[in-house]
């Protein structure tokens, strides 16, 4: 059985201060691409539009 002290802590993630100074690790970039977007109507909109007919 792993003791508590020696499983990875969330502070195992944080940057290391060396010094006085906080020292990033260096991290991924990402990128990110807009999706393909098609503006519709539900099929709901047409039951109801059947329904309630011209309201206005």
């Amino acid at each position: 059985m792993i003791g508590i002290e020696s499983s990875p802590n969330v502070t195992d993630s944080l940057s290391a201060i060396r010094g006085n100074r906080l020292e990033f690790d260096s991290s991924p970039t990402f990128t990110w691409e807009i999706p393909e977007y098609h503006d519709r109507r539900k099929q709901s909109y047409y039951i109801l539009q059947e329904a309630f007919g011209d309201v206005s």
